[in-house]
């Protein structure tokens, strides 16, 4: 759901939009209450934190460091690629890049 205020696409658990359907406002998983935008806006860059919340990073393993760093090193890739979006030019948009 993307957000009026900043023009993010946030995360709402199912429990949440039934609550926030009442009143038109929605906290998302990241904890932000959010007024959603028209639905015919394009949706806007995913929040990171709640992706993190929808996915969350792979618990460190302390007997072998290397197979955690590569767990921990996946997750980071997998994060980056459903947060990362193209623009109308093809051009990879980082999440925080207001040019876009």
């Amino acid at each position: 759901m993307t957000a009026v205020e900043d023009g993010m696409e946030h995360e709402v658990a199912a429990e949440d939009l039934r609550a926030g359907s009442v009143f038109g406002r929605y906290r998302a998983l990241c904890g932000v209450v959010i007024d959603p935008v028209a639905l015919t806006v394009p949706a806007g860059v995913p929040c990171r934190s709640c992706a993190v919340e929808v996915a969350p990073g792979p618990e460190p393993v302390a007997a072998d460091a290397r197979r955690s760093r590569r767990a921990a090193a996946s997750w980071l890739r997998g994060l980056r690629a459903r947060t990362a979006r193209r623009d109308l030019t093809g051009r990879m948009v980082e999440p925080g890049d207001v040019a876009a």
